[in-house]
């Protein structure tokens, strides 16, 4: 029998202090025949006693060791995989290797299973609904048939992060069976509040309150009523995928700061699980021809102008999603989502990236509590059924008010129009930066102002055009006017720290020429702001202006 390096470690643990006190009995039974062999049985004790605690130390610290062996990793890989966990613990110290590949290997054992009932607790609502799809659609996952032909040789983490909300891991699994043998990676997802218990999905408990978990469709604890897939409590898996990772993730999102100024939860893990649910939504739908899958993801304005054709799908599989873009505009927040996906037509393999637009009604947002399992209705909590209404079934609130399906385009159109609005929201702080950056900005241009000891009249109305555009409230201006602190540059996106530093230069430049003392507090905000090169070319540009003006 082959034992592991944590259950060796658990005997040696086990095994030290037994022999210690077997020492101290063989004294007491007779101190002069058996005192050397009592001495040597406590010294072998001690030793097993800390060699054991040592193991369980590597087993959980140092877990790659042989993980590198078994994979043959890289030297450099092996580095970079252990400076990862090593920051990830500082995040999470109560972190527990062994815990999370002994979920993924009761997970992969149900996943050989096929039965879904049994994976659901394991998974986000969006894996769920694409592999529940699949199976509708008459060509089940591919990872159903791998577990199910393949038995799990090895585990293996290969990278940690953590982000505003969530933590992540990804596992590799590798599976062979004879001279067969294929990787299956795991992306796995956590809230950051969350810690790692004794007891939770792999032993079949709720893992919030540790009663016996009982499969139903609703995935909450019957005695707590925690939403077990929710993330809130254990790890979920999100992403599942032969050979290689497949990140959920967020990439450069055009005005996120501005939305979560007003929804500091909103989590772009989340958003792309709801991505995730309504793309194999709106999958079934076009196969099928049918809108009652969408019924309840999508809005009625959606569903109105929809054209559906059943289309001769063999195969449809998604290659992961990617928050693009948060904006909030004619009363709703909308969440732009790119999705990699592949299908089979006629035989032949086609790729696509595609762009689902999610909106919700503004002032909504979803309870904390549903995390990652993001099909319920906001209002009860309760799970949405496979009804055709588009009200909850349970307390009759809109299942509208969630995020909705409401526009699907094209990467590549979607692109070209991303790119003109990054232009213009660029140049307009009204829209691209939060209130408080708005606030602290003012703060730094009023300072530029003041740096001289007076506030000409041209440079008191420049600020008050730009309080104006930047629809600052009231009395703002006027109270930094007043105030004799003098303020801190901040970091900013970048397309912001380039126009402030820009607007900063036009008004020190409103006179014949920058003062020496607004030019020194110039400079210190460009290096606040790491903005000394285009500090350098905006006063280049101006200087050369007005040279030619004079001219």
């Amino acid at each position: 029998m082959k034992l592991n390096r944590a259950a060796l470690a658990a005997i040696l643990g086990v095994s030290g202090p037994m022999l210690v006190i077997t020492g101290f009995w063989l004294l007491g039974w007779n101190p002069v025949a058996s005192y050397f062999i009592a001495l040597a049985v406590m010294t072998f004790g001690t030793i097993v006693a800390i060699s054991g605690g040592m193991s369980r130390g590597r087993a959980e610290q140092q877990g790659l060791d042989v993980d590198a062996a078994r994979f043959m990793l890289t030297p450099e890989l092996y580095d970079q995989g252990a400076r990862a966990e090593a920051a990830f613990r500082v995040d999470e110290p109560t972190f527990s290797r062994a815990r999370l590949l002994a979920t993924a290997e009761t997970l992969a054992a149900r996943l050989g299973a096929g039965d879904l009932a049994a994976i659901h607790p394991f998974v986000s609502d969006g894996l769920f609904q694409r592999l529940s799809t699949q199976q509708r659609m008459g060509s089940p996952a591919a990872e159903f048939t791998v577990f199910a032909r393949l038995q799990v040789k090895g585990t293996m983490v290969t990278d940690f992060s953590v982000g505003s909300q969530y933590q992540s891991v990804q596992l590799r699994l590798t599976l062979g069976d004879g001279d067969e043998a294929q990787t299956v990676a795991l992306s796995f997802l956590r809230r950051r509040l969350a810690h790692t218990r004794a007891f939770g999905l792999a032993e079949s408990k709720c893992p919030h309150c540790g009663a016996p978990l009982e499969l139903s469709a609703t995935q909450r604890c019957r005695f707590c009523e925690a939403i077990v897939n929710s993330g809130a409590h254990d790890w979920v898996l999100v992403a599942l995928t032969p050979g290689v990772e497949t990140l959920t993730r967020q990439g450069d999102v055009l005005d996120l700061e501005n939305v979560r100024a007003l929804d500091p939860e909103l989590s772009a893990e989340e958003l792309c699980d709801r991505a995730t649910l309504t793309f194999w939504r709106w999958v079934e739908a076009r196969q099928s021809g049918v809108q009652r899958r969408l019924v309840r993801v999508a809005s009625q304005e959606f569903l109105e102008h929809l054209e559906l054709f059943p289309a001769p799908t063999g195969f449809v599989t998604n290659g992961g999603s990617e928050l693009r873009m948060l904006r909030s505009r004619a009363g709703f927040d909308e969440a732009h989502v790119a999705v990699r996906w592949a299908e089979a037509w006629e035989g032949e393999a086609r790729s696509h990236h595609t762009v689902f637009k999610l909106r919700r009604p503004l002032g909504k947002r979803a309870p904390s509590a549903m995390g990652l399992s993001t099909l319920r209705c906001l209002g009860c909590l309760a799970a949405v059924t496979d009804a055709e209404s588009p009200l909850c079934d349970y307390c009759g609130a809109s299942l509208q008010d969630a995020w909705c399906l409401f526009d699907v385009e094209p990467y590549a159109s979607w692109s070209e129009a991303a790119t003109a609005l990054r232009k213009a929201i660029g140049s307009d702080w009204s829209r691209a930066a939060t209130p408080a950056q708005r606030e602290a900005a003012m703060s730094l241009l009023v300072s530029v102002a003041k740096a001289d000891g007076a506030v000409p009249e041209d440079e008191r109305a420049r600020l008050d055009a730009i309080a104006d555009r930047w629809q600052l409230p009231p009395g703002q201006l006027q109270a930094m006017l007043s105030a004799t602190t003098v303020p801190t540059p901040l970091r900013l996106p970048r397309d912001l720290a380039v126009s402030l530093t820009q607007e900063l230069v036009q008004l020190a430049f409103l006179g014949d020429q920058i003062e020496p003392r607004e030019r020194k507090r110039l400079e210190a905000i460009a290096v606040g702001l790491g903005m000394e090169s285009e500090l350098s070319r905006s006063l280049a540009r101006l200087t050369a202006s007005r040279l030619k003006a004079r001219s």
